[in-house]
């Protein structure tokens, strides 16, 4: 594309965004319960009673239910006065666009062509999922933003360390190093699905063989995590993440927890099938109908595993972020089967931007291959 056509691509990715974001906006309170504890920490904080929940004896006691990052960032707008659901629902908005041009122009650079990017761009945003979480006080469009800056910037990472290796410069001295070590961890707080992030962040540097790197990241990671774990031994809180692995299923408590290896691989079975084979389609196809409630037909299962096949040739489209991409599905997919169902795509949305791309980058070298 030539740079007015650039201009131009960006505007139509834009424009599609904003006629699609203010046609499904609704202004109400999101009936997700998630909304209205997000709203309630972060007023606490703004109150100066910390990251707290009023006990049913009047005080304020400390949570842990969620990371922080999201009621925190909620307080610093209330504490300069601004308490406006539609506010917070327009920034979670402008969120989402950035997510989608950031991987756009990912999507462009991976196959060097930018028509691909310009239907990467507009098919995200059209995405119903995507829209609908944009529009709800939640920290998902958080979450995917700092994730997909991680992207951006270890991709830009590799490309300053080539040039770096002409002029002999040293890792510690690039910035692009830092800003996706601290994203990721940003990420963190937001969502704890952060982890998958962390782990393909670690695959891309011993894939490298950049070991210095790789323990630095590690470093990181353990250092901005100690204030959160500190804070909560403090607090006396435990994590609710152990329980919710071994329990069958939080929505239903009266089938108690997890005791035999059977029942923990049938847990993760329908977890699996419910967000991967089920919430993939959606996310690609929404025209299909995809009922959660009913255990997916081997034709269903079949066309999943075709896209994901398409997905992972996708990933090798270009070879400085393969492995980092590969990872991250792995490390998204292994938690996803860990976690617990009855959520339908809610888990997935934040990974729909990656899904689509490595998808249409695997198509698009599918015809590649087939015209040569």
């Amino acid at each position: 594309m030539k740079s007015l056509s650039k201009w131009l691509a960006l505007a139509a990715i834009v424009i599609t965004f904003l006629v699609s974001f203010n046609y499904i906006f609704d202004k109400k309170l999101d009936l997700n319960g998630d909304n209205a504890n997000y709203l309630t920490y972060a007023r606490n904080i703004a109150a100066g009673h910390g990251y707290s929940a009023l006990s049913w004896d009047g005080t304020y006691a400390p949570v842990n239910h969620f990371p922080p990052a999201y009621s925190f960032v909620l307080s610093l707008f209330m504490r300069c006065g601004i308490d406006n659901i539609v506010f917070f629902k327009w920034l979670n908005g402008i969120l989402m666009l950035l997510v989608i041009l950031i991987i756009s122009h990912l999507a462009a650079r991976l196959a060097d062509n930018d028509w691909l990017g310009l239907a990467v761009g507009v098919f995200l945003a059209l995405s119903a999922p995507m829209l609908h979480f944009a529009t709800m006080v939640m920290s998902e469009m958080n979450y995917a933003f700092f994730s997909a800056l991680t992207f951006l910037c270890l991709w830009q990472y590799t490309e300053t360390q080539e040039q770096g290796a002409k002029d002999n410069a040293v890792w510690y001295t690039n910035p692009w190093f830092y800003g996706a070590a601290l994203s990721a961890m940003a990420a963190y707080y937001f969502r704890t699905m952060a982890m998958a992030l962390i782990f393909a962040m670690l695959i891309f540097f011993l894939t490298r063989k950049e070991w210095q790197q790789t323990l630095a990241t590690l470093a990181i990671a353990v250092i901005t995590y100690l204030p959160w774990v500190m804070r909560n031994k403090a607090a006396g809180l435990e994590s609710r993440y152990f329980g919710t692995i071994m329990t069958v299923n939080p929505w239903r408590p009266e089938q108690g927890t997890i005791s035999t290896p059977g029942e923990f691989i049938e847990k993760v079975i329908k977890n699996i099938d419910e967000t991967v084979i089920k919430a993939f389609t959606e996310s690609l196809f929404p025209f299909v109908n995809v009922n959660y409630n009913e255990t997916s037909s081997w034709l269903a299962i079949c066309g999943a595993l075709l896209i994901i096949a398409v997905m992972i040739y996708g990933c090798f489209a270009n070879r400085r972020i393969t492995w980092l991409l590969f990872a991250y599905f792995v490390g998204n997919i292994g938690l996803f089967g860990l976690w617990h169902g009855g959520n339908g795509i809610r888990y997935v949305v934040p990974l729909i931007p990656w899904i689509v791309m490595t998808f249409y980058l695997g198509i698009t070298q599918l015809v590649r291959l087939t015209v040569k």
